[in-house]
């Protein structure tokens, strides 16, 4: 008896991350979030609630609050409703799981270092902003929400990600489960595609996945996240794993139809580009490019796996590279302009009435998108600003904008700093990832709003807390030598 709880206590040592690779932890957690996802997909919802139960004690056994932040993205990725059971989403339970994680490590742990918090004034008074906007605020729950979700993300996923990640080994694992996510997203959206109707030619065989419109941001994070572990990483197993999941990663994000979100991609690789350098890792660059290229045009175009009809797929990707369009199609892709800069437009004026605390957060909501008619946050369909800078203003006034603008500043400053202190190469890749992630979401800002959904939120500060994560422990490296 006594040599098995010697094996036992052996074990959970392995666990803690002594006796065990990072890598091997990250797969562990994959292991047991698709113990979890299968049950659910097959409707077995009671049983959910013991599963769901044993990943919020998962980080406790694994005794490390890193684990709970390397499990976030798959969360976060794959928001599965929880309604019939808790009214509450995946990517919910998952900040719930670190929180909690959180509040036993601050209990049973002292920590003698000093707790960092970088833009904490601009995110203070971004909040600040959004309290006094609820002055004009229509719908107060709605702005309520709001508020909570922004604490929720920019305070507490915000200062954990920062002051609780401690080895560069866990922020790669972070990236991993990023491309990970993407990849389980993918196979989800890919499954929605083939199931829709097939008669059907418009958005019903656009891919959304479960993160709704903003689905493409978080593909694009993936396939940035996989393009710095193939070229710039020097981890095998990294490599393996990102080369298997671009094909599939950018099918999705092709099927997706959202030009924001494949400009936003296209602007980040470019970015990526100029970090490489103009070496032999730029001809490898565009040679595994072309061949990912190729094989993505060539599931699409020869309708090799078959698994939607085909007209509705050569549709589907004429649509997202406005390729082959005929002139009604051409003029309906206009249309969609000419609405985005009406809406604005629209906007615009309503924030007028309002110029000095805005409109109230989340409360800019239209009905119809096509009269500018305004509608009620609760309701099914309701349209957004579609510009997350513009949203900001609108909503929360001068004071908003301001701080969100200083924000920017700050994580621009930041990401220089990082870059240039980023040489080696675990780091460069690294450096790069969470920068070109970032590039993603503030591009796709220009057409998207970025924080009106809780995983967009939630995933928006995550990348913000991994820089900054990132800047600090390069910073201590670098002290300590």
């Amino acid at each position: 008896m006594k040599g098995r709880q010697n094996i036992f206590y052996k074990s959970l040592k392995s666990l803690e991350g002594n006796d065990i690779s990072r890598m091997k932890q990250s797969y562990w957690l994959f292991i047991l979030y698709a113990a979890l996802l299968i049950p659910l997909s097959l409707g077995y919802f009671i049983e959910i609630i013991i599963i769901v139960f044993s990943l919020l004690l998962l980080p406790f056994f694994l005794n490390k609050l890193e684990n709970g932040i390397i499990l976030l993205p798959i969360f976060i990725y794959m928001p599965i409703g929880m309604s019939f059971l808790m009214g509450i989403q995946l990517s919910e339970i998952g900040v719930l799981l670190l929180f909690l994680v959180f509040l036993a490590t601050v209990i049973h742990t002292k920590r003698k270092d000093q707790f960092e918090t970088p833009a904490l004034l601009p995110i203070s008074l971004f909040i600040l902003a959004a309290l006094l906007s609820t002055v004009n605020a229509t719908y107060m729950t709605a702005s309520i929400k709001n508020i909570l979700k922004m604490v929720e993300a920019f305070i507490i996923v915000f200062y954990i990600t920062i002051n609780y990640i401690e080895k560069k080994e866990t922020l790669q694992s972070v990236f991993l489960m990023i491309v990970v996510g993407g990849t389980l997203a993918s196979l989800f959206g890919l499954y929605q595609f083939r199931v829709g109707g097939e008669a059907t030619m418009g958005l019903e065989r656009r891919i959304f996945g479960l993160l709704g419109g903003g689905y493409g941001a978080f593909l694009g994070t993936s396939i940035v996240c996989a393009i710095c572990f193939i070229f710039l990483g020097e981890k095998t197993k990294e490599k393996y794993v990102s080369l298997f999941c671009i094909p599939i990663l950018s099918v999705a994000l092709v099927l997706h139809q959202t030009r924001a979100w494949f400009l936003a991609t296209g602007v980040a690789l470019i970015f990526i580009v100029f970090q490489i350098g103009w070496k032999k890792k730029l001809i490898k660059f565009i040679f595994v490019l072309s061949v990912v290229v190729l094989v993505v045009f060539g599931i699409l175009g020869t309708h090799l796996i078959g698994f939607a009809p085909k007209p509705v797929t050569e549709f589907a990707t004429e649509k997202s590279f406005q390729l082959g369009l005929s002139p009604t199609q051409h003029q309906g892709k206009y249309l969609s302009i000419m609405i985005r800069l009406f809406i604005w437009w629209n906007g615009l004026n309503i924030y007028l009435q309002h110029p000095v605390f805005g409109f109230g957060i989340g409360n800019l909501r239209f009905s119809n998108m096509m009269t500018a008619q305004l509608g009620s946050p609760a309701e099914e369909g309701v349209g957004y600003i579609d510009n997350h800078y513009l949203n900001i203003l609108y909503e929360t006034g001068i004071l908003g904008i301001t701080a969100w603008l200083v924000l920017m500043v700050i994580l621009f400053r930041s990401s220089k700093r990082l870059l240039r202190l980023a040489v080696d190469p675990e780091w460069k890749a690294m450096a790069v990832a969470v920068v070109g992630s970032l590039i993603v979401f503030f591009t796709g800002g220009f057409f998207w709003c970025l924080t009106v959904v809780h995983e967009m939120t939630v995933m928006l500060a995550f990348l913000m807390g991994l820089l900054f994560a990132g800047l600090r422990l390069k910073n201590s490296s670098v002290q300590s030598v």
